[in-house]
C-alpha cells in the first residue's frame, strides 16, 4: 500500500508540476500531516508525507519557471552568473581607474624629474658654454701677446742697430717687453681659472643629472614591484569577490538574528520534545530488553541551542578575521594606518619615490627593501642628493676665482696699454729727433705702427673676453638660484620629515603588533573551541562507560 501510494502520487504530481507551479515544501508537509494523522497503532504516514514532499520538490525544481526549455534552477543559476559577471566588471572598472591614476601619478613624477633636469641644468649649460667661449677668446689674446712679444723683440733689434742716440727708446721698449712677458703668464693663470670653473660646472651637472636619472630608474622598479604583487595576489582575491570596498559585516549579520537560527531552534525543540514524549514512551516499553535512553542523551533544548549558536558565532567571527586579514592585502598602504593623503604628498614633494609607500607591506621582508628604504623622504639617499647643494659653494668659488683673475688681467692690461702708448711715442719722437738711414727710419716707423695696431686688436679681444665672462657669470647666477632653491626646499622638507620618522616607525610597529594580537586572539578562540569539543567527547565516553 505504501509503495502504491507513492506511485499514484508521483503520477498525479507529474500532471500538476508542468512549469506553472512552485512547491512550498513546508506548507505541503504540514498539510499532508494534518490530512494523514497517525492513530494509536503502527503508522507510516509521517514517512509517506515525507516521500510525497520529496517527489513533489523534485518535480517542482525541474519544471517550475521553465523558459525555453530551461528550468527555474537553470534560470537562477544563469542570473547568478550574470550578477557575478556584472560585479566582476564593476570591480575591474574601479581597479582600472585606480591603476590609471597610479600611472598618471607616476607619469607626473617622471615629467617633473625631466623638467627638473632641464630647469636646473639649462642655466648651468649656458654658463658652461660661455666659459668655453671665454677660454677660446683668452687663447686668442694669448696668441696676440705672443705676436706682440715677437714684434717687440724685432723693434729692439732695430733700435740696437740704430745707435746710442736711441738708448732711451730702447730702454722703454725693453721694459715693455718684460711686462708683456708677465702679462702672458697672467693670461695662462686666467686660462687655468676658467678651465677649473668649467670642469667644476661639468662635474656638478653630471652628478646631479645621473642622480636624478637613477632615481627615475628606481621609481620604475617600484612600479613594476607593485604591478607584480597586484597580478599575482590582489587580482585573484578580487576575482573571487573579495574587494577592498567590501563591508564584510554586511554579509555576516548576527547569527542569532537569522531565520536559520529560528529554524534550528524549532528543530532542536522538536527533537527535544520527541525524546521527552513519544520516544521516551517507546523506549520505556522495551527497557527490559535494551536500554535505548542514550539515543536521547543530550542536554535540554536551551543548552543545546545555545551551544550550537555559540559555535556558529565563534566560527563566523574567526572566518571574518581571516577574510579581513586577506582583504587587508588589497590596501596598498598596509601597515601604515596613519599615512594620510596630505602626508604622502609631503613625502613626494620631499623627493620620495613614487610607488615606494605602496610596496612596503609586501616587500619589507626582502633584502632589496633595505636598499629601497634609503629613498624614503627621510632616507639617506635623498640626504646625499640634497648635499649636492654644497657643490654650489665650490662652483661659486671657482667662478669668483675666474672673475678675480680676469679683473687682475684687465688691470694689468690697462697699465700695459698706457705703457705701450708711451713707448710708441718715445720711439716715434726718437725717430724724428735723429737722422737715421732711410731703411732704419722705415723699420722704426713700422715698429711704431705695429705697436698701435696690436694695441687695438688686444683691446677688442679683451672686450670680448669680458663680455663672455660676464655672460657666464649671469648664466651661473640664474642656474645657482634654481639649484639653491631646490636643495634648500629638499633639505627643509627632509628636516621636517625627520621629526615624523620616529612616529612613522612606531605606527608601523603598532600595526604589526595589532596583527599579532588578532592572530593570537584567533588562535585562542580556536583552542577554546577544540577544548570544548574534547570535553564533550569525554563526557560522551564517560556516559557510555
Amino acid at each position: 500500500a505504501y509503495r502504491k501510494s507513492c506511485d499514484t502520487f508521483n503520477a498525479a504530481a507529474a500532471g500538476v508540476f508542468t512549469g506553472d507551479s512552485l512547491l512550498d515544501s513546508e506548507e505541503f508537509l504540514n498539510s499532508c500531516n494534518s490530512l494523514l494523522p497517525c492513530g494509536t497503532g503502527p503508522c507510516y504516514c509521517v514517512e509517506l508525507c515525507q516521500a510525497f514532499r520529496d517527489a513533489a520538490q523534485e518535480l517542482s525544481d525541474s519544471t517550475a519557471g521553465s523558459s525555453g526549455g530551461r528550468s527555474a534552477g537553470d534560470l537562477v543559476a544563469r542570473h547568478q552568473d550574470l550578477m557575478n559577471e556584472l560585479r566582476f566588471h564593476q570591480r575591474e572598472a574601479v581597479q582600472c581607474e585606480a591603476d590609471r591614476q597610479g600611472l598618471v601619478d607616476f607619469s607626473k613624477q617622471m615629467a617633473a624629474l625631466k623638467t627638473d633636469i632641464k630647469e636646473k641644468f639649462g642655466g648651468v649649460q649656458d654658463a658652461e658654454e660661455a666659459l668655453a667661449d671665454a677660454r677660446y677668446d683668452l687663447a686668442d689674446l694669448e696668441e696676440l701677446l705672443e705676436e706682440e712679444l715677437a714684434k717687440t723683440g724685432q723693434a729692439l733689434a732695430v733700435l740696437a742697430a740704430a745707435g746710442s742716440q736711441y738708448a732711451d727708446a730702447k730702454q722703454a721698449l725693453g721694459e715693455l717687453k718684460a711686462e708683456e712677458e708677465d702679462l702672458r703668464q697672467q693670461v695662462a693663470t686666467s686660462e687655468q681659472a676658467l678651465k677649473d670653473a668649467e670642469r667644476k660646472l661639468l662635474l656638478a651637472k653630471e652628478a646631479n643629472r645621473y642622480a636624478i636619472m637613477l632615481k627615475s630608474s628606481v621609481s620604475a622598479v617600484t612600479l613594476k614591484m607593485q604591478l607584480y604583487f597586484k597580478v599575482a595576489v590582489q587580482e585573484p582575491v578580487q576575482n573571487i569577490g573579495l574587494t577592498a570596498e567590501l563591508v564584510l559585516s554586511d554579509y555576516f549579520p548576527e547569527p542569532s538574528d537569522l531565520d536559520a537560527a529560528g529554524v534550528l531552534r524549532g528543530a532542536v525543540d522538536s527533537l527535544s520534545g520527541y525524546c521527552a514524549g513519544e520516544a521516551k514512551e517507546a523506549f520505556a516499553a522495551v527497557a527490559n530488553t535494551v536500554d535505548l535512553s542514550p539515543l536521547c542523551g543530550f542536554d535540554e533544548a536551551d543548552a543545546v541551542f545555545g551551544d550550537l549558536s555559540q559555535a556558529v558565532t565563534d566560527r563566523a567571527k574567526s572566518i571574518m578575521v581571516k577574510l579581513e586579514k586577506v582583504q587587508s592585502w588589497l590596501n596598498p598602504y598596509k601597515g601604515q594606518p596613519r599615512l594620510t593623503k596630505e602626508k604622502l604628498e609631503r613625502k613626494l614633494a620631499a623627493g620620495e619615490l613614487q610607488g615606494l609607500r605602496e610596496i612596503i607591506g609586501v616587500y619589507d621582508i626582502t633584502e632589496f627593501y633595505d636598499y629601497l628604504k634609503g629613498w624614503k623622504a627621510n632616507g639617506k639617499f635623498l640626504k646625499l642628493i640634497a648635499l649636492l647643494g654644497k657643490a654650489v659653494t665650490s662652483l661659486d668659488d671657482a667662478m669668483q676665482a675666474a672673475k678675480q683673475s680676469l679683473q687682475k688681467l684687465q688691470g694689468e692690461f690697462a697699465a700695459l696699454s698706457e705703457k705701450r702708448e708711451a713707448t710708441a711715442s718715445k720711439v716715434e719722437a726718437a725717430a724724428k729727433a735723429h737722422e737715421a738711414a732711410a731703411s732704419k727710419k722705415e723699420a722704426l716707423d713700422k715698429a711704431v705702427q705695429g705697436l698701435q695696431e696690436r694695441e687695438t686688436k688686444m683691446l677688442h679681444k679683451l672686450s670680448e673676453l669680458e663680455a663672455m665672462v660676464e655672460q657666464a657669470r649671469r648664466s651661473w647666477e640664474g642656474a645657482k638660484t634654481a639649484l639653491v632653491k631646490a636643495h634648500q626646499e629638499a633639505i627643509s622638507l627632509l628636516e621636517s620629515l625627520e621629526e615624523e620618522a620616529p612616529l612613522a616607525e612606531l605606527e608601523l610597529q603598532s600595526s604589526l603588533a595589532d596583527e599579532q594580537v588578532s592572530a593570537l586572539e584567533l588562535a585562542l578562540a580556536e583552542a577554546r573551541e577544540s577544548q570544548r569539543s574534547a570535553e564533550q567527547r569525554l563526557q560522551l565516553l564517560t556516559a557510555q562507560e
